[in-house]
């Protein structure tokens, strides 16, 4: 009956994280394109916080599939098919793969994701986007 209880007890501690956790969530939401202004505006590439962390902004780069409007996969497999690019088509076409495959044209030097060389192939294939992310280390 006591490992009961104990399940119980730690099934409510744990309910009540969650809902702690989609709080602090949703305030990180809030604030990171703030955060990230913040930094730029300081021209911050990272900030150490006293027995917090460092925060720094990780720039992410994807690759995604052409919207439905504009003709969705098919024509994403349409374009890619007999390039040198045509590995990235599996029975579906490979997000994944095609962002590694794209972000392989990243300069190294902080270039806008708008002007790298990015072939018109996977630049016709693919809405590439990136993301800003303020990251806590320890």
């Amino acid at each position: 009956m006591e490992l009961i209880k104990r399940f119980a007890r730690l099934k409510r501690i744990e309910a009540r994280l969650h809902a702690r956790k989609a709080k602090i969530t949703s305030e990180i939401a809030l604030i990171e394109d703030v955060v990230i202004d913040e930094m730029n505006k300081l021209e911050l590439k990272r900030v150490t916080i006293n027995n917090i962390g460092t925060v720094y902004i990780r720039r992410q780069v994807w690759a995604y599939t052409i919207g439905k409007d504009d003709g969705g996969p098919a024509k994403t497999i349409q374009i890619l098919s007999g390039t040198e690019y045509d590995s990235l088509i599996k029975e579906v076409v490979n997000v994944q793969t095609a962002s590694a495959v794209i972000r392989e044209f990243d300069p190294g030097d902080g270039t806008a994701l708008e002007d790298w060389d990015i072939p018109a192939t996977l630049t016709d294939a693919f809405n590439v986007a990136e993301k800003f992310k303020p990251i806590l280390l320890k």
